[in-house]
């Protein structure tokens, strides 16, 4: 059985250096960001339309998505698109089961190209029942 020691990073983020059986150590790095600079939203999808996930930081701000969640209460396959604007790039798409939900840590987080610019969400589908959204964002001020 595998045992662990949590230390920091130097961005503040855990680090669990793990052992296992045979003593040979692995890390595992984990998406969780300060509290001080998350920001979360919550939506739900019904049509094809965009719809904001996550807002935009202000200038010089950069938002970068590091975990979602969805729950999709339908009966059909559905992809769910994340752009990086209004009319954006798709940077992530995720193809959903039907009546099936997964949250989503996303290592290394998911680089929003532009300050000052929302996040934005679409289904391929209308989904008259709904589909939620949670999405974790992580605020930086320089273009990585």
């Amino acid at each position: 059985m595998a045992d662990g020691v949590t230390t920091e990073t130097q961005t503040g983020g855990p680090i669990i250096a793990t052992y296992d059986s045979a003593s040979e150590h692995y890390q595992q790095i984990l998406p969780y960001p300060p509290a001080a600079i998350q920001t979360q939203n919550r939506i739900t999808l019904t049509t094809s339309s965009e719809a904001s996930l996550i807002a935009a930081g202000g200038a010089g701000v950069f938002r970068d998505i590091c975990w979602l969640s969805y729950a999709n209460s339908t009966s059909t396959v559905l992809k769910l698109s994340i752009l990086d604007d209004t009319g954006g790039t798709e940077r992530l798409s995720i193809v959903m089961p039907p009546e099936w939900s997964d949250f989503i840590p996303i290592w290394p987080r998911l680089l929003l190209p532009t300050s000052n610019k929302p996040w934005y969400a679409k289904l391929d589908l209308t989904a008259t029942l709904g589909v939620r959204i949670t999405a974790i964002a992580v605020q930086r001020s320089t273009l990585e």
